[in-house]
């Protein structure tokens, strides 16, 4: 009797903020490319193309130089996952939820544990909290899935809304949180590829009013 075969798939689609778009993750919860299934294409996500096509200048290119393979592997982890752990604080705190030291968050590189965020984690999520505290932000909607079939990628946005600038409310801002000690140029181009998306995606009964971008 010949024998059944059995595809497991190395990818889930896992849905997002737009009912026609899903992320697909592997098995260690990473992605870098999002379905849409209407057109059935796969859209490389921005940061994968940014990650793979900008060069992030000569002193990250001394730093990788400086360090071994393994160093550089461990210490680049490091940073994803404080990234990741920070931004979740955010969410919650935009969303209302209270966050202290005792909150325990995913630890990706602990196999999903539940940890608490570190005093450098925490550290950056005060910083958040000045910031909001001063600028006022107001949020209309955040985790924004956003795509361009014109240009061919997805994402997706951090905060959409308003913030104060010198005691007036500024128009709809797009904000994509960072912890990186430093402001690199690629991160100009990760927010005007997610506004041209949303630009793009304007006429689709979206979360904001198309006039409001421009």
């Amino acid at each position: 009797m010949k024998k059944k075969t059995v595809t497991v798939p190395s990818h889930t689609k896992e849905p997002t903020t737009h009912p026609d778009l899903f992320r697909l993750v592997d098995e260690q919860g990473n992605w870098s490319h999002y379905f849409h299934r209407p057109t059935g294409r796969f859209l490389p996500a921005v940061n994968h193309i940014i990650s793979n096509g900008y060069n992030k200048g000569k002193r990250f290119q001394e730093w990788l130089l400086s360090v071994n393979k393994e160093d550089a592997k461990k210490a680049l982890e490091t940073a994803g996952e404080r990234g990741t752990r920070v931004h979740a604080a955010i969410r919650d705190l935009i969303d209302g939820v209270e966050v202290s030291l005792q909150t325990k968050y995913p630890s990706e590189r602990q196999s999903g544990r539940m940890e608490p965020l570190t005093f450098e984690e925490w550290a950056l999520v005060r910083c958040f909290v000045r910031w909001q505290e001063h600028r006022k932000s107001k949020v209309n909607a955040q985790e924004i899935a956003v795509f361009s079939l014109e240009f061919g990628y997805a994402g997706t946005i951090d905060f959409l809304g308003s913030v104060e600038e010198d005691g007036q409310a500024m128009p709809t801002v797009l904000i994509d949180w960072k912890t990186s000690g430093k402001i690199w140029n690629e991160y100009a181009l990760q927010v005007a590829a997610y506004w041209s998306a949303l630009w793009e995606m304007k006429d689709q009964k979206f979360l904001i009013r198309p006039e409001a971008t421009r």
